[in-house]
């Protein structure tokens, strides 16, 4: 028979399998928000405050116990009852102040931010489980979720959630999931299964002692009438020795015997034996723990999977992201890590370049200063060891080292840069040649100059 905590246990879980609002007032259960069909089948629109004790109902409580009408209509529906229905969760997040929280952006800004959504399926399977024996009846609901054909730890309690009508088909996924979820269900019933049965088989082993012993005494209050019987006829026999006219005698001693040939028939223990055999046999089968399972509803809980698309904007570049994210685990993929070490990014720094960098391994260009990776960054100065981006570093055509936009000079015969070991400034022009090109550090052009302006003076 239910016990209150288990009657408890049922009517919670029964209310909560019909997405009803539920609370506990001390040991009262307040149920509202109950679907209409119950409401018509109890006959009573909620909301309802139902107790599990004499003491505890009043005019305002309905009494949960055996034979209640209220467990009664419960029983019924739950017979009546076993179907699927399809919601999804809710969530109603602000994404943007989420990932700015996330990415901790040092030298940049989400310009764009675009969502898109796709489903994981988790299904719920309540079920409800019969056990009957000795007359008595016990229900238990078992409520399992399963992803992937796993059962996992999870309550549609926690979440908001909403009706859905997917255009997908997932009948061949729920018959998979439906056929892992009744055999856990197994293994959840077991303890409950295997302790009922220990109770019932101390029980029957007590009646069938009892049954056993009572027929014992049975035939031992035969055999000691038979031999009551016997010593009287012995005695009887000594009587007609003294006495052997004495008709009286002979006659009880006819009646002795036939007394004896009755009790000694084979039909009376053959009757004892049957009726032994069949009250054990009626034992066992009152004691028999008969097992019934069903399941009541089947719902489809659709998660939704967000996929974002993320522009990042700095003042020398942009970058496209793309994430998914999971809100019931919280797992967001990919993980953000920097491009150079690889390590978990803490700041994040968009490079000139566009590529993501921790701190640790951003740097700056010396000629123009701006903010690049170490990837962005390999090259220096071969004259002074200035670290210098692509663009601000020059290769000498001459020499062909790397040079800095101070030591790189414009060729004014080629036009194009040279480092300050192949070039040299005229001190006349201020414009830089090859060396080969300067006598007393002066070009050929300003001496030319020179000695047009002599010839004149001249």
């Amino acid at each position: 028979m239910s016990q209150p905590n288990d009657l408890k246990q049922l009517t919670e879980s029964f209310f909560k399998s019909l997405n009803s609002n539920i609370s506990w007032s001390g040991p009262i259960l307040k149920v509202s928000n109950v679907p209409s069909d119950f409401e018509q089948l109890f006959g009573k629109k909620s909301p309802y405050n139902l107790a599990f004790s004499d003491q505890e109902v009043t005019k305002e409580t309905e009494l949960i116990s055996k034979g209640s009408f209220m467990l009664n209509a419960i029983t019924e529906y739950l017979d009546k009852k076993g179907q699927m229905t399809s919601i999804k969760l809710d969530f109603n997040e602000d994404f943007l102040a989420a990932f700015k929280r996330y990415l901790k952006l040092k030298n940049a800004e989400i310009q764009s931010l675009t969502k898109t959504e796709e489903y994981k399926q988790i299904y719920k399977f309540t079920f409800q489980t019969l056990l009957q024996y000795l007359n008595e009846k016990e229900q238990i609901i078992n409520s399992l979720y399963l992803q992937q054909g796993n059962i996992i730890q999870f309550n549609i309690d926690n979440y908001k959630s909403s009706s859905f009508n997917s255009k997908e088909d997932y009948q061949e996924e729920t018959k998979r999931a439906y056929a892992s979820a009744k055999e856990n269900l197994k293994s959840l019933i077991m303890p409950r299964m295997q302790e009922t049965s220990l109770i019932l088989k101390q029980k029957l082993k007590n009646e069938q002692t009892r049954i056993q012993n009572h027929y014992s005494n049975q035939r031992n209050e035969l055999q000691q009438a038979i031999k009551r019987a016997k010593d009287n006829l012995i005695e009887l026999e000594k009587q007609k020795s003294k006495d052997p006219g004495n008709l009286q005698l002979w006659s009880k001693e006819s009646k002795i015997k036939e007394h004896i040939s009755a009790l000694e028939t084979s039909e009376i223990h053959e009757k004892l034996n049957q009726e032994e055999k069949f009250l054990l046999n009626d034992e066992l089968h009152k004691h028999s723990l008969n097992i019934s399972t069903k399941l009541l509803n089947t719902t489809i809980i659709n998660c939704p999977i967000f996929k974002f698309n993320i522009t990042l904007k700095s003042k020398d570049s942009a970058r496209q992201l793309s994430f998914s994210f999971d809100p019931i685990t919280q797992e967001l993929t990919p993980k953000i890590t920097c491009e150079l070490c690889s390590l978990p990014i803490q700041e994040l720094f968009l490079c000139s370049s566009g590529h993501l960098s921790c701190v640790n391994c951003l740097r700056k260009c010396m000629d123009c200063s701006k903010e690049l990776c170490s990837k962005c960054i390999q090259s220096s100065c071969n004259h002074c060891a200035k670290r210098l981006c692509r663009r601000c570093a020059k290769k000498c055509p001459d020499c062909h080292a790397t040079i800095c936009s101070y030591h790189a000079k414009i060729n004014r015969l080629t036009g194009q840069p040279a480092c300050t070991r192949c070039l040299q400034q005229c001190i006349k022009c201020s414009n830089y040649y090859p060396k080969s090109h300067l006598k007393d550090n002066i070009c050929t052009a300003c001496s030319r100059l020179s000695n047009l302006k002599k010839k004149f003076e001249d």
